[in-house]
């Protein structure tokens, strides 16, 4: 590696040495154990190889010029290999059982069969310069199975499942159709353990992590049914919003969809019971992706029609699909997605309209109050969520209620000691409150769950974002009343994207302004908030308990 810089006269070269030679170590036997996933299986070490010197002793190279990476083969030409870029200052790697398997089964290992493993830790410093590494380890290893040919969307807690996308061919690429409302939250989960979340380093809507820094991943502003393309190789997803579906052929009309059965239905009359055959298309479904950004970055995401076929979507052409309608009079046609390919069917009778949800779910006990007067606003309608902060100082544990003094509790699930709730209209299962303090609870009773944002940590700052399409955080003041919080606010122009409440200082865990005056979790409206009338001071007050917000002139 060489660089130019000004020394004793004007032309000298400054030459860098390699760094210290690699010598890579590591425990010999390996056996992988499937009943023990979270246990050690490899523990890898290698020497501190960051030290840089030139000829020039007055000349310091800076800390993290040396790149190293880990690299994992079935063959010992390293032709295709598992590759982990190291972070600087790091020198060694244990795997898990379930982590290295994953591992090894994606690069081709076959199950129940010993195979040879061969490591090495390559190092550069730069990216014209040709890589040096360690000695080669070889290691005797027997994989076991894992069923790669679906994975798992979960919710912002990483466990609970929202959908489930398939890979019939088991090539890391998943594909099906999910629910998500707008500016949904989650993950992706493979049967390895692997979790999958956002590139944080590039910060880039669509590119993938599966780095334990990894941001949560985010849907679109698309409210509604979705095609989605997940692939682990590449490190990309797409998403195919489906804001419509029309029937054309034998049938004609528009569909309706039900976020929570994942059904399209269209109710006719059926003039005999004649086989019938019909088309469903989607004209103005948009392609979301790195490209094209989630609608905020890069403008509007590429129309891209799509068709459905009896297996799945084509982006061509649609598949006449025949039906037969079991009666005359009153029938529904249905588009079913909640499987692994599209189910179609008629049936009889008119399609039911979904659930009118609440606004609020009150919370009772968390205070060791039960009067009804806490509660929680509803922030994700697919999946009946709630959330919202609640200060706990509970002597006897607390429960959820839907209605005004219905007094039919909902608690912790008495089978099983996961957040998992039930609806028992007793007292004898609440559920645990966790330490005195202000937390954000959310609980959903589609999953019938319930979880503490944050991982758990208690709310300890609430700062505002966005007034004036100012993106500067500016911290507010806590008052007396449990997440309560004010601030002085200046107008002093437009703010086109509404206000956004940083808890704990961070843009992942939010409090949105709605144009009604209420306060929603990882959401908001744009445009001004309510109470802004024209420019001048105002006094901000926000309640992250009740989801409610105020501007004072």
């Amino acid at each position: 590696m060489l660089a130019l810089v000004s020394c004793n006269k004007d032309g000298d070269l400054v030459t860098v040495g390699r760094g210290d030679a690699l010598t890579l170590d590591g425990s010999n036997n390996i056996v992988l154990d499937p009943s023990n996933a979270t246990g050690l299986a490899l523990t890898l070490h290698w020497n501190d190889n960051h030290q840089l010197s030139t000829n020039y002793v007055d000349v310091l190279v800076p800390d993290g010029t040396i790149s190293n990476r880990l690299q994992i083969s079935r063959t010992a030409d390293f032709a295709s290999c598992y590759t982990l870029e190291m972070n600087n200052g790091v020198y060694q790697k244990q795997f898990t059982n379930a982590e290295l398997n994953g591992e090894l089964t994606k690069l081709g290992y076959e199950p129940n069969k010993q195979e040879p493993m061969y490591v090495r830790v390559t190092s550069t410093t730069g990216p014209n310069i040709e890589p040096q590494c360690s000695n080669v380890m070889e290691f005797q290893v027997m994989t076991y199975h894992i069923d790669y040919t679906y994975g798992t969307a979960v919710a912002t807690d990483k466990t609970t499942p929202i959908g489930t996308l398939y890979s019939p061919t088991e090539d890391g690429i998943y594909t099906g159709f999910m629910s998500l409302g707008a500016w949904s939250n989650w993950w992706f989960v493979e049967n390895d353990g692997t979790v999958w979340g956002n590139n944080d380093v590039t910060g880039k809507a669509y590119e993938l992590s599966n780095s334990s820094t990894a941001w949560n991943l985010w849907s679109s502003a698309h409210n509604g049914c979705r095609y989605v393309t997940f692939n682990t190789k590449q490190k990309f997803w797409t998403d195919l919003s489906i804001p419509t579906v029309k029937v054309s052929g034998d049938l004609e009309g528009e569909m309706t969809y039900n976020k929570e059965t994942m059904q399209w239905t269209m109710t006719y009359t059926a003039e005999s019971t004649s086989p019938v055959t019909v088309k469903f298309s989607s004209p103005d479904s948009k392609l979301y992706n790195v490209a094209s950004g989630d609608n905020e970055q890069n403008g509007e995401a590429e129309t891209k029609p799509l068709y459905f076929t009896s297996t799945g979507i084509s982006t061509s052409e649609a598949e006449g699909i025949t039906l037969t309608a079991p009666q005359t009079g009153d029938c529904t046609v249905t588009i079913d997605l909640s499987g692994k390919t599209p189910a179609y069917s008629i049936e009889a009778g008119a399609a039911e309209g979904p659930e009118e949800l609440s606004p609020i779910l009150y919370v009772l006990g968390n205070d060791d109050k039960w009067d009804y007067n806490e509660w929680i606003r509803l922030s994700d309608e697919d999946h009946k969520t709630y959330t919202g902060a609640v200060y706990m100082n509970s002597s006897w544990g607390y429960y959820f209620s839907k209605e005004l003094n219905d007094w039919n509790n909902i608690n912790q699930d008495p089978d099983t000691s996961d957040k998992k709730l039930k609806v028992t209209g007793s007292n004898d299962c609440n559920i645990p409150a966790p330490g005195k303090g202000l937390y954000v609870v959310s609980a959903s009773l589609g999953w019938m769950s319930y979880w503490y944002e944050m991982d758990g940590a208690q709310v300890t700052s609430v700062s505002y974002v966005g007034f004036n399409d100012n993106w500067d955080a500016t911290e507010m003041t806590a008052t007396e009343t449990p997440g309560v919080y004010t601030a002085t606010v200046s107008i002093t122009g437009d703010t086109p994207w509404g206000v956004q409440l940083y808890v704990n200082g961070s843009w992942q865990y939010t409090f949105g302004t709605r144009a009604d005056g209420t306060l929603t979790w990882n959401s908001k409206d744009n445009g001004n908030p309510v109470g802004i009338d024209g420019n001048g001071t105002y006094t901000f007050t926000v309640d992250i308990c009740h989801g409610t917000y105020s501007l004072t002139k």
